[in-house]
């Protein structure tokens, strides 16, 4: 099955990141021509608005540099349980008498995760700001929140970047940069003055600045709505759209436990109004091209069936996203009773995946 968009798009390098304000650009060009970073780093903002992208970027261009100056780079650790044993081993690192520079990442530096051990604080801050620490070792926080926290842990950080969702006046031309070439890319849409007007409006009304979601919707749709309807150029197959489309819903049911695609495809009440309204959407939008198309709930079915690049969990999901469109429809009713057995099987799976 292909990757999702938001997955196979997941920048690679700078140019093709999405910087939240100039000062952080202008930031990450001084430190990639020093080849160094002076200080900690902590990267501050919720789920999906590019932290994890941002350390990616940043581990590759650090091997990249090594193989040019010869200067040995450890690759990044990531730390998750703020045990203080782990921290003393960090520490260590800075008595060594190699010239290499170490990366330590501190995954989610949330204070509920971290005061769970309370003597990692107090020696975090005692030894952070030590010059011998920050010359062999330099670390990178990522938080969603840094409520908690004194002062003085922050003021450890050389450099707090925020990350957000909102659509802000300087994003908006990169993201639009980033979509148009996407869109080229996927869907054959040229990037034309009149395509890339119906694609900022769309951007505009969508009122999201993090490349992730907005990816998702694009998938979904497969393309924007405004240029699918009118553009000869990104014309594809209904079929296609659909199928595209069933993959970001497919990746969603991914993260649900089996008791929540249990409750999901039986249409048990007891499923979170959170993960309702997602499904919800994502029904709605693929009604959408399904209503536009000249594909049939039937020809859908037929598809799932025996298309053998979909696993059985993305083949419940074409059954149960049929169900929903054409419940009432005869046809489609008999053709779900042809499926019993196999949509029984599949049902099983959920519980067993």
């Amino acid at each position: 099955m292909s990757s999702s968009l938001s997955t196979k798009y997941t920048p690679k390098t700078w140019d093709e990141y999405i910087f939240e304000t100039e000062k952080m650009r202008k930031a990450i060009e001084t430190i990639v021509k020093e080849g160094v970073i002076k200080g900690h780093i902590l990267l501050l903002g919720e789920s999906g608005t590019g932290k994890s992208s941002f350390i990616e970027i940043w581990r590759k261009h650090l091997i990249n540099q090594s193989k040019k100056t010869g200067r040995l780079i450890r690759d990044v650790r990531s730390v998750k349980d703020y045990k203080i044993d782990e921290l003393r081993e960090i520490e260590k690192l800075a008595q060594l008498k190699s010239s290499s520079k170490n990366y330590v990442v501190f995954e989610e530096f949330q204070y509920s995760n971290v005061s769970k051990t309370p003597s990692f604080l107090p020696t975090f801050k005692r030894i952070a700001s030590q010059k011998a620490f920050q010359d062999k070792v330099t670390v990178i926080a990522t938080s969603n929140s840094f409520v908690g926290f004194e002062t003085a842990i922050r003021e450890r950080f050389t450099y707090v970047f925020r990350f957000t969702r909102e659509l802000t006046d300087y994003k908006l031309p990169q993201i639009l940069d980033r979509v148009m070439t996407i869109l080229n890319q996927e869907y054959g849409i040229t990037d034309d003055s009149a395509n890339r007007e119906k694609t900022k409006e769309w951007l505009i009304e969508f009122n999201v600045g993090a490349m992730r979601p907005i990816l998702n919707e694009i998938q979904v749709f497969g393309g924007i709505p405004s240029i699918n309807k009118n553009s000869k150029e990104s014309r594809i197959s209904s079929m296609s759209r659909l199928l595209k489309s069933v993959h970001v819903v497919n990746d969603f049911i991914k993260t649900l436990t089996p008791q929540e695609r249990h409750h999901l495809f039986t249409g048990d009440r007891k499923l979170t109004a959170d993960t309702r309204k997602k499904w919800n959407s994502y029904v709605e939008a693929i009604y959408k091209i399904a209503s536009n198309s000249d594909v049939s709930v039937l020809d859908l079915l037929d598809h799932l069936v025996s298309d053998k690049s979909f696993n059985a969990l993305a083949q419940l999901t074409f059954i149960k996203l049929a169900m929903e469109f054409g419940r009432g429809d005869p046809i489609v009713n008999n053709a779900f009773g042809v499926l019993s057995i196999h949509n029984s099987l599949l049902r099983a799976y959920v519980l067993e995946a």
